[in-house]
Formats: C-alpha cells, sequence, structure tokens
C-alpha cells in the first residue's frame, strides 16, 4: 500500500521535475521506509522514515529539493 502511495506521488509530481523513477526503485524506496519505521528510533518513525525516503532517492541521483518534495508532499 505504501509503495502505491508513493508510486502515485512521484509519478503525479514526474512531470514537473522531469524526472523518471521506475516502480522497482519506488518499492525499494518503500520497503527501506517500512524497515526503519520498525526500528526503534523515534516515535512512530517520525522523521526517520522520510529522512530515509529522501536519502535513498538522492543515493540514486534524484536532486535532493525534488526528493524531499516528493516525500513531504
Amino acid at each position: 500500500m505504501e509503495a502505491a502511495l508513493l508510486y502515485f506521488v512521484v509519478e503525479s509530481l514526474s512531470p514537473l521535475h522531469n524526472i523518471h523513477i521506475g516502480l522497482s526503485l519506488i518499492v525499494f524506496v518503500a520497503l527501506s521506509a517500512s524497515l526503519v519505521s520498525a526500528l526503534p528510533i523515534t516515535p512512530s518513525g517520525l522523521g526517520a522514515v522520510e529522512f530515509a525516503i529522501v536519502g535513498v532517492f538522492v543515493l540514486v541521483g534524484v536532486d535532493a529539493g525534488v526528493a524531499a518534495g516528493d516525500c513531504f508532499t
């Protein structure tokens, strides 16, 4: 469910930022975020999940501003 939500957010913002992210990467990002939320770093993973999503997008070459915009939309 989380991957589908992230997919639709990325697809809706793709024409604005001229980025193309594959479905497999989106699923990987969603699973990474779920893994981080399972770790008791912060209450309910607050902040850590968003940091993980932006971090993985940046690692694969997406601009940090665009990744943060996709994450917090």
